[in-house]
């Protein structure tokens, strides 16, 4: 019998049916060591997402006041609908309104404006118009870190379809090679006094069936690669533990995710929180979660897909969230315009 060795693409195939749809092992905080295989979340483009500037530098970071207390300044906003004067304590402007409400009120019948009425209108019309620039900003910022997310998951993507077309042609090439081989050395035997033992064309036969069919489930099985994405600036931790000490949204906002809208109601961080616990309910398996929650919610890590399409989903209630809150302001101002309209004066 002729000695017979088994041609080399068919162990790297079996290796590759061993070794394909391997899952990647998440972790949380900055790794150590970035394979090179790896796909990476640039964080100098995440710090260009942050629109405005974050912590006790920022403007829009300063402490605000409260609810507008004691009988005089309560009854001056008697008209006011609760819904805006929800936003005008989340804004902090609550005090300031019922001041020029009363001021306003002394003067009636007087035929013009005082210098305290109006610079308390200029006071009150600068701080109700930086509202949604500080909304703004914070959407912005949800809609570019996703942006960036999606741009790593497509390249991701495009990255497995060429790894299985690859692997489809290579498939192709060597089941038509192996057939071609068997074919022609069966041939040579029949021309030949070859013992009629030789197995050369059944072995090569089986090499090739192996192989392709390595190939093949190896193509079905997502070879799956390590994404890292270090977010030390993460807009979402704040969400979860329900306070902000490094000032990552400006005050405004983050005071209108935590106030309720009507008492006893849900706090529209309530309401994010139980969306994004459906979300990760399900994605996430069980002796998965807290692993999950430390990279989600923390510094980052090393991510699969999945977990970072998940991100992205958390991302994009947030964001959906503080689009919501645009019909505060517009609630608030307009409330605040009627409040304002001047009263026609009885002859």
């Amino acid at each position: 019998m002729r000695a017979f060795v088994i041609p080399r693409f068919a162990f790297a195939a079996v290796g590759l049916f061993a070794t394909s749809g391997c899952s990647v092992t998440v972790s949380a905080g900055r790794p150590t060591y970035v394979p090179s295989t790896a796909f990476v979340v640039s964080e100098r483009a995440g710090q260009r997402c942050i629109h405005g500037i974050p912590g006790p530098d920022s403007p829009y970071r300063e402490t605000l006041s409260g609810p507008a207390t004691g009988p005089d300044l309560v009854a001056a906003l008697s008209h006011i609908p609760p819904a805006a004067r929800r936003t005008a304590v989340a804004a902090g402007i609550e005090p300031l309104l019922a001041r020029l409400l009363i001021a306003r009120s002394n003067e009636q019948g007087s035929g013009q404006q005082s210098p305290e009425v109006l610079a308390l209108r200029q006071e009150l019309a600068e701080r109700v118009g930086s509202l949604e620039t500080q909304l703004i900003a914070m959407e912005f910022e949800c809609d570019c870190v996703r942006g960036l997310i999606h741009d790593v998951l497509d390249e991701y993507a495009e990255s497995e379809t060429d790894r299985q077309l690859a692997l489809t042609i290579a498939s192709l090439v060597v089941g038509a090679s192996t057939g071609i081989a068997a074919g022609l050395w069966d041939f040579g035997n029949s021309r030949t006094d070859a013992p009629a033992l030789d197995q050369g064309p059944l072995i090569t036969s089986l090499v090739g069936a192996v192989a392709t069919t390595a190939l093949g489930v190896a193509v079905v099985r997502p070879a799956e690669r390590e994404i890292v994405y270090v977010h030390e600036h993460n807009i979402l931790a704040p969400i979860v533990t329900g306070e902000d000490p490094n000032l990552y949204f400006p005050t405004f906002v983050f005071r209108l995710l935590t106030l309720a809208r009507a008492e006893g109601a849900p706090t529209p961080r309530d309401e994010l929180i139980a969306e994004w616990t459906r979300l990760m309910d399900v994605v996430v398996e069980s002796n998965q979660r807290a692993t999950a929650e430390l990279i989600l919610f923390g510094e980052g890590g090393i991510y699969d897909p999945a977990l970072l399409a998940l991100y992205q989903s958390l991302l994009q209630e947030l964001g959906a969230t503080l689009d919501s809150l645009a019909r505060d302001i517009d609630l608030l101002s307009r409330s605040i315009a009627l409040a304002l309209q001047p009263t026609s004066s009885t002859p």
